[in-house]
Parts: C-alpha cells; structure tokens; sequence
C-alpha cells in the first residue's frame, strides 16, 4: 500500500559510479597481475610489465561484471541486473563517461562476457576461462614463454593465480551493489 514511499535504486547514475570504481581497481590489478608473473621463475619473461595487455584485463573484469549482472548473481535481480548492464555499456560507449582511459572497447568487454556465460553454461570456473583467454590474448605469439616447458600447457601456478586475482577484483567491486 506504501510503495510510493520506497527509495527507487538510481542505477542510471550508481552505473557511473560503478564504472569509475572498476577503473579504478582494474587499473590496480594490473601491477598485481605482473608481480605475479615476476614470482614464477619458470617463465622466460623478460619485461613484465608489458606481458598483461591492459584493454585485455579490464575488458576480462568488466566482461566478468557484466556476466554477472546478466542474471549470474544472487544478490541481485535478473531484471535489474540487465538494466544496469544496459546502463553501463551505454555510458562506456558515450563520450559522456569522463573516467573512460578510450581504452575500453565494448568488443573485447562482450568476448569476456561471452567467456564468463558459457562457463556458466557448462558449469565450469569462469574466472579460470577468463584468465585462459586473457593469457592467450595478451601474450599472442609469445604464448610459449608463460607454459609448462615443452608443452603447449599454461603453467597452473599462472593461470590460476591470475584466475584467482579476477574473482577476487570483480568480488570486490560486485560489493558496490550490496546496499544500492
């Protein structure tokens, strides 16, 4: 009988809000990701930081956050989840969203949204499908140098730290939503 008095969620403008902050902690992950790859002495890289592409890792986290928000979270609804997605890859694409580096491109964000949902599909960690698809993506032809030697196998040790560091990235950022 009171709706009327019910605070409605702004997610138009939370979306904005939203983005910055994924900026943000993506742009973080990155020096993470590449501590990592200086831990494992297996590796044959020589200049770390140039290894993980960063379009390609904030394209995984927000790839993740969107698969998310199209129906993969308990904490909030289908329906709205979708709506905020919508709202969120309509303000990355307008020139609008002053937080946006022009390093975010809608096509490698929808590959990783589309990585997260058939894991999901086939009942697997998207997080280790992300990390497989941003290891490949960022390193190319130079795969060779972050696999187990003499095979065509990522090294586990990297993989799923990285893997690791995702979940953990998109967890957290996720919490945005708790209380909107």
């Amino acid at each position: 009988m009171f709706d009327f008095f019910k605070r409605k969620p702004k997610d138009d403008l939370n979306s904005v809000e939203f983005l910055t902050i994924v900026l943000e902690k993506g742009s973080k992950t990155i020096s993470i990701i590449n501590d990592v790859l200086k831990m494992e002495k297996e590796t044959s890289i020589k200049k770390y930081q140039d290894n993980i592409n960063i379009d390609e890792l904030l394209g995984a986290i927000f790839g993740a956050c969107f698969g998310i928000l199209n129906g993969n979270s308990k904490a909030i609804p289908k329906k709205r989840g979708q709506k905020i997605n919508g709202y969120c890859k309509s303000i990355l694409m307008s020139s609008k969203f002053e937080s946006n580096p022009k390093i975010i491109k809608i096509s490698i964000i929808e590959k990783y949204e589309e990585v997260f949902r058939e894991a999901i599909n086939k009942n697997i960690n998207p997080f280790e499908e992300i990390s497989a698809v941003l290891l490949v993506r960022s390193f190319k032809k130079r795969i060779e140098k972050i696999c187990i030697p003499g095979t065509n196998n990522l090294n586990p040790f990297i993989h799923q730290t990285i893997a690791d560091i995702i979940a953990l990235t998109v967890t957290d950022v996720m919490k945005f939503w708790k209380d909107k």
